[in-house]
C-alpha cells in the first residue's frame, strides 16, 4: 500500500484522492485517510524508504496469541469487518489486524465472508466428491430424500466439504434470515437466545429449508463445473 501511495503522489494526487483510489480497488478498510495522509507527508519530506524502520528491542505486536484469537473471531462469524474486528482488539490498528488476516493468517474476502486464501487439490477433490455423493441422492432419492433433508436443522446439517461458507447452507440461506430476525431484539441471557432461535428454527414454513436446498443444487452444481473451487454465488 505504501508503495501504491508513493507511485499516486508522484503523480501529483492529493492525499484524499489516493485514500479514495484505494478503497475503491482494495475496499474502504484497507486504510484510513489519516494513516495515507501520514505518508504523504513522509514522502514530501524526502522519505524514500516504504518499509518499518527497524527498532532495536521492539517487541512484535503480531504474536502467536494475537494470531489465534483473530482466527477464532473468523470461524466464529466469517462475515465481520475489519472495523467490526478492531472493536474487540481497540489496541491494533485495522491496518495491522486487515495484514494479519490476509498475510499471517492467510484468508481472504470471499462472498462476504472470510475463507482461506487458497484450496489444495486434495480439497477441490473432496469438495467435488462431497458434491457428486449429494447430487446422485438428490436426482434418484426424489420426495423420499428431500423429506429427509427437510426434517434435518440446517444449522446442524454438516457441510462434508470442508465445512466453507460458499456450500454450507446454514451460512448461505439460513443465516441471512435469521440475522433479520434478530435484528433489534434483547436478550437476558444466552439460555433465553438458544431457546427463542429454536422456536424460531422449528415455526419456519418447510418452503424456507426448500428454497435453500434448491440453492444448494446450484452451488454444488457450480462446484463440480468450476473443478471443485470456490462458489460465490
Amino acid at each position: 500500500m505504501r508503495g501504491v501511495i508513493r507511485f499516486l503522489w508522484a503523480k501529483k494526487l492529493s492525499a484524499a484522492d489516493i485514500h479514495r483510489e484505494l478503497c475503491a480497488v482494495y475496499g474502504t478498510n484497507i486504510m484510513s485517510e489519516g494513516v495515507v495522509r501520514q505518508w504523504v507527508r513522509f514522502f514530501k519530506d524526502g522519505r524514500t524508504n516504504i518499509h518499518d524502520e527497524s527498532r532495536s528491542g521492539r517487541p512484535s505486536v503480531v504474536s502467536p496469541d494475537l494470531i489465534k484469537k483473530i482466527d477464532e473471531k473468523i470461524r466464529l462469524l466469517r462475515d465481520f469487518t475489519i472495523t467490526q474486528l478492531s472493536e474487540h482488539l481497540p489496541n491494533i490498528s485495522r491496518t495491522l489486524l486487515y495484514e494479519t488476516v490476509t498475510g499471517k493468517s492467510g484468508y481472504r474476502k470471499f462472498c462476504a465472508r472470510w475463507v482461506p486464501e487458497m484450496l489444495t487439490e486434495i480439497h477441490k477433490t473432496s469438495r467435488m466428491g462431497a458434491a457428486l455423493k449429494f447430487l446422485s441422492q438428490y436426482h434418484t432419492g426424489g420426495e423420499d430424500f428431500l423429506n429427509r433433508i427437510l426434517g434435518l436443522c440446517f444449522c446442524t446439517i454438516t457441510c462434508a466439504l470442508t465445512l466453507l461458507p460458499d456450500l454450507a447452507p446454514s451460512d448461505f440461506h439460513l443465516f441471512t434470515a435469521m440475522k433479520k430476525w434478530l435484528g433489534g431484539q434483547h436478550f437476558a441471557d444466552d439460555e433465553e437466545l438458544k431457546n427463542a432461535v429454536t422456536h424460531w428454527l422449528k415455526s419456519q414454513a418447510a418452503a424456507l429449508y426448500a428454497e435453500g436446498i434448491g440453492k444448494w443444487v446450484k452451488r454444488y452444481d457450480k462446484c463440480l463445473n468450476n473443478g471443485g473451487d470456490y462458489v460465490e454465488k
